[in-house]
């Protein structure tokens, strides 16, 4: 828990203090809350500085206009589409390069796996 009047680096040290925690720590899990959304999101602008956007879920329960919008991305609705765009683009690797080690047509073999199970569908 952290307090203190405004202006004295809560925001900073919190977001520090994340950053090296899950640096040293990187399977970890940060659970971080806060009594306003406009704390909260301060914290996580400082951590997507930080280049940890693609570690932070932002979940929510008040209306999505109060979230500030540099933190939207990290909602889950939107966090999800990225996660199904990265699966999918790792799935086509892996296809290609199976096709490759068996001597197929790369491309046949995608088409074939695209007509038989459409994955944005």
């Amino acid at each position: 828990m952290v307090e203190g009047p405004p202006g004295t680096g809560k925001t900073t040290f919190i977001a520090e203090l994340i950053a090296l925690y899950l640096h040293v720590f990187p399977a970890a899990r940060v659970l971080l809350s806060s009594q306003t959304h406009t704390a909260l999101d301060h914290v996580l602008i400082k951590l997507i500085e930080k280049d940890l956007s693609q570690e932070i879920v932002r979940i929510h329960g008040e209306r999505i206009e109060k979230i500030d919008n540099l933190a939207r991305p990290l909602i889950l609705d939107l966090k999800t589409r990225s996660w199904i765009e990265r699966v999918e683009e790792r799935a086509r690797a892996y296809v290609k390069d199976r096709a490759e080690q068996l001597g197929l047509n790369t491309t046949e073999v995608e088409v074939v796996v695209l007509v038989s199970c459409p994955i944005n569908s």
